[in-house]
């Protein structure tokens, strides 16, 4: 049964600032063009980016991913892992990362 149940993964991202914030979404803005498409066919089905503001961080965000699978997940960490470097670099930021399987979905619209 768990092999028809999709993963997803919420990666909490901390910014030390402003400015790295600004800079990280502006790389991503440019990237993601480039690797959406390569994402999407190693099986993400799905990303979400929420800027959270009910916390005392002012520069906090949340992105949900949706894979098909675990091998989706696993396929896509390989091209996350490639450009980590340069969409990463020069930025202060805390990541934290959690995994799940959706045992429940209920779709209101």
């Amino acid at each position: 049964m768990t092999k028809d149940l999709k993963l997803v993964n919420m990666t909490t991202q901390d910014f030390a600032s402003a400015k790295d914030a600004e800079l990280f979404e502006n790389r991503w803005e440019k990237m993601g063009k480039e690797y959406y498409p390569l994402l999407r066919k190693g099986g993400l089905l799905k990303h979400s980016v929420l800027k959270v503001w009910n916390k005392l961080s002012e520069h906090r965000f949340i992105h949900i991913f949706e894979y098909e699978s675990k091998e989706s997940f696993e396929n896509c960490q390989k091209i996350f892992k490639s450009i980590d470097n340069e969409l990463f670099q020069g930025l202060l930021v805390k990541m934290v990362s959690d995994r799940g399987l959706v045992i429940s979905e209920t779709d209101l619209t």
